[in-house]
């Protein structure tokens, strides 16, 4: 009887386990199921979101504001593009909140009021000369092609980047904001004063400024400086030394000393210098000097050990050993043609040369080994050795004289140009490696299997 019961017990008991065991499971199925499906379908929403943020992170108004007005997708844009002539209306309510740059082309013309502009842009940029108090403060980035008025000071909040293409007034102290950083000024052309711009400047580009500077009128912070139309006599000093990069292109007064203090200087642009230069007249950290008007003779060790690329647009004097840097990577030369001798021999470290209008007798050693040579003018014969077999690509537009085997020996040459050559090329007197001529040589190696 007693095992009748524990055998009556022991399968109830199993049964019961087995249906809480098996309660245990679907209600852990279900809820497997359920978080996959909440995981999928919350994974589906961020997809779908993904996909209209990105499809309308940028709305383009140009027919109408009823493109912007009944956007379907409004929401999601972070740029807003108007360049149609109707008013921004409702008022206070037609750009949509969230938009955080914003900008007005030449087509829109109508008033701006205070509250049109949401409190999300952060940067924006119109055609008009519309009154700086419209917008909003949260802005960091403002660029306004058309404003030309007195202004008010403080009116520009916490703007970082300024950019006035137009305006030419006289600028006071406390006008432009403090927070500035990068300012452009496309018309200004009035005296500037000590402490008028902002103490934390980093990048200034008066592009019609040409007045003289004294001391403490560029902050010392400033390490981008493009004064396109400045051409004043420079005393030592005036510029800061915390210059990388500067651009004076009608600048032509002699420098003296006036650069030699500036040891961050890394790009120079000097587009109509021509004054005689000596050892004291650059800083050696320049590692990137343009000259585009200079012509003078140049005395070996004059320019700094540091420059890596060297224009010398117009230059065409002798060159003698030691004038280009040995550390010179790109040199160009586009109007030189006085013979080479030993000049650039010793320039291990040089890659790309151009000599667009050089025409004397190259011989053998005189180029050093160089990747990229252009010789546009060039029409001398040309012997076995005279181009260095590093050549990857070369261009003699004007030559015209037979290859025999002057190229035959170049073996890491790709692309090759000849322009105006017309004569027959013999089995071999190519290299294989070459993968892009020009048509006309093209045309004359059909012609030779013939």
């Amino acid at each position: 009887m007693n095992n009748n019961n524990n055998n009556v017990y022991n399968h109830t008991h199993n049964l019961e386990s087995i249906t809480i065991s098996d309660i245990d499971n679907n209600n852990k199925n279900e809820k497997l199921f359920f978080s996959v499906w909440r995981n999928k379908y919350l994974l589906n929403e961020i997809q779908r979101h993904h996909r209209l943020y990105n499809e309308n992170k940028i709305i383009n108004i140009n027919k109408s504001m009823d493109q912007l007005r009944y956007h379907p997708h409004r929401r999601y844009a972070t740029e807003i593009i108007i360049n149609v002539g109707e008013p921004l209306e409702p008022h206070g309510q037609l750009i949509p909140y969230g938009t955080t740059k914003l900008n007005f082309f030449d087509r829109f013309n109508k008033p701006i009021q205070a509250g049109d502009i949401p409190t999300t842009v952060t940067s924006l940029e119109l055609d008009q000369d519309i009154p700086i108090g419209t917008f909003p403060l949260s802005l960091t980035t403002l660029k306004q092609n058309k404003f030309n008025r007195t202004i008010t000071p403080g009116s520009f909040g916490s703007i970082v980047n300024l950019s006035l293409e137009s305006f030419n007034q006289p600028l006071k102290d406390g006008d432009l904001p403090i927070t500035c950083k990068y300012l452009y000024l496309g018309s200004y052309n009035q005296p500037l004063q000590p402490n008028i711009l902002p103490p934390e400047l980093k990048e200034l580009k008066l592009l019609h400024f040409n007045h003289p500077l004294s001391y403490g009128v560029l902050p010392e912070s400033i390490t981008d400086l493009n004064m396109n139309y400045f051409n004043h006599p420079l005393l030592y000093g005036v510029l800061p030394e915390s210059i990388t990069n500067l651009n004076m292109n009608y600048f032509d007064h002699p420098l003296s000393n006036s650069l030699s203090a500036l040891h961050s200087l890394k790009t120079l642009f000097l587009g109509s210098f021509n004054q005689e230069i000596s050892i004291q007249t650059f800083p050696h950290s320049i590692e990137k000097l343009w000259f585009f008007s200079f012509n003078r003779v140049i005395k070996p060790n004059v320019l700094p050990p540091s420059i890596t690329d060297l224009l010398l647009y117009a230059f065409n004097q002798p060159l003698s050993e030691g004038v280009p840097p040995e550390s010179i990577t790109d040199l160009h030369m586009n109007h030189l043609n006085c013979p080479l001798s030993n000049s650039l021999s010793t320039l291990h470290s040089l890659k790309k040369l151009n000599l667009q209008k050089f025409n004397q007798i190259i011989k053998p050693n005189e180029l050093p080994s160089i990747t990229q040579l252009n010789l546009d003018a060039y029409n001398h014969p040309l012997s076995n050795g005279v181009l260095p077999e590093s050549i990857t690509f070369l261009s003699m537009g004007k030559y015209n004289h037979p290859l025999s085997n002057s190229l035959s020996t170049l073996h890491s040459l790709k692309t090759l140009f000849l322009q105006s050559f017309n004569q027959v090329v013999k089995p071999n007197e190519l290299p294989e490696s070459i993968t892009s001529i020009s048509k006309n040589l093209d045309h004359s190696l059909s012609n030779s299997k013939h």
